[in-house]
């Protein structure tokens, strides 16, 4: 072979790898063991040697207890591609958080909350431009020394990622399942509970009605907001959520569970399509994540795993607001009897059980010996050394004969 053969050979060779599509000589980069775990400005992040499509890579770092880095200032780029630099076999692509699947050339973050900082590189983003192709998630790229590139979210390469963690409690037990975060909401005299552990559709809500209440009913965009903002504000956040709806027995006729017809609906793009792609039946209703929680269909009995949303409007699930040193005298219940109980948690529990109850009274004077009034409306507060009070926030919408407090 002449020299000015070996050298066009060389250059054909560099060119191809050159292109925007990587070739396959990447295909295990990252695939040697190393150290992967970066600490930064108090957060910990994973650098997944393991290749997946974005919504994978997503679901990946959800399923050990965090999220897809987020990239918000130039010292967090900085570090990361420092860290990147520093592998003996750096990836040629890291999946972060952050795309424009909703509206092209909105970048957000998967929370839907915008972009304050970019660092694309030259001529990015792109949306495809040469390939023709919808490139709506984000990638730290090789390309452009790891600035940021826009990619296929769901095309048929596959790259690296990194997660981020707000300690180091994945690495005890990564496979544990979600951190214990606030998993209620009280909006309008209901009680929503988001139920971390996996169900299908019909188990879940097994689930809602063994604990006193249903799946959740979304009727309005009132309420559909609310959740959707209690869902972003989490830590980590649910790929979807099961609510009270399917069309299991007409197909396109979306009913509750109790057969109702659904007066308001709230369906992602393309939604719902009855598993057009797959060919199979889905029939039952879901918050998803890749809809910034907007509706899908999705096949009731999945042995893919939701979490879901429970509603309750039992007062046993109402929440006792403990005013220490105050006194709320009047509008006793039971002809002004008292019950006798040894502290005002227990007071606060049996105003809980007593539906008709909206505050109460504890005495905590040694020879009151616990007395415990419960009152059918909100007296005025007194303040005083003699009594502990509380009333019971969820009921006040249902209730109009109360005097504000």
């Amino acid at each position: 072979m002449s020299t000015f053969t070996a050298l066009l050979l060389f250059s054909a060779t560099l060119l191809v790898s050159a292109d925007h599509s990587w070739n396959s000589w990447w295909s295990s980069s990252s695939d040697t063991e190393e150290d992967n775990v970066l600490s930064h400005n108090g957060v910990l992040y994973e650098f997944v040697g393991e290749f997946y499509t974005w919504k994978q890579a997503y679901t990946n770092c959800y399923e050990k207890g965090g999220k897809l880095a987020r990239v918000d200032d130039s010292r967090t780029q900085d570090a990361l591609v420092e860290f990147i630099a520093s592998m003996d076999t750096p990836g040629r692509g890291y999946w972060i958080d952050g795309n424009d699947r909703f509206t092209e050339g909105s970048w957000v973050h998967n929370d839907n909350t915008p972009l304050d900082f970019t660092a694309w590189g030259q001529n990015e983003p792109s949306n495809g431009a040469e390939n023709k192709l919808e490139e709506d998630c984000l990638m730290m790229s090789w390309w452009h020394d790891y600035r940021w590139s826009d990619r296929q979210c769901e095309g048929e390469e596959r790259f690296n990622s990194i997660c981020q963690f707000a300690d180091n409690s994945w690495l005890e037990s990564s496979s544990s399942g979600q951190e214990e975060e606030d998993s209620y909401l009280s909006l309008d005299g209901i009680l929503y509970e988001f139920v971390r552990e996996g169900f299908a559709w019909k188990q879940a809500s097994k689930n809602c009605y063994a604990n006193g209440g249903r799946l959740a009913r979304v009727t309005s965009s009132r309420i559909q907001d609310a959740l959707v903002n209690a869902i972003n504000s989490m830590d980590t956040p649910g790929n979807g959520y099961w609510i009270d709806g399917n069309d299991r027995f007409s197909e396109g006729t979306w009913v509750h569970e109790d057969k109702t017809p659904l007066e308001f609906t709230a369906w992602g793009a393309d939604e719902p399509n009855n598993g057009a792609e797959k060919k199979i039946d889905e029939d039952c209703l879901m918050m998803l994540w890749w809809h910034n929680y907007r509706w899908s269909d999705h096949k009731c009995d999945d042995v893919e795993l939701f979490s879901s949303i429970c509603e309750y409007d039992n007062p046993s699930k109402s929440t006792c607001l403990v005013e220490s040193n105050i006194d709320r005298k009047g509008s006793d219940l039971n002809n002004g009897r008292y019950n006798v109980v040894d502290s005002p948690e227990a007071c606060c529990q049996s105003c809980k059980e007593d539906s008709r109850c909206l505050a109460w009274t504890f005495d905590k004077r040694t020879d009151s010996y616990g007395q415990c009034w419960l009152k059918h409306e909100i007296p005025p507060q007194t303040y005083s050394f003699c009594c502990d009070s509380g009333y019971m926030e969820e009921r006040l919408e249902d209730r109009h004969s109360w005097t504000q407090p």
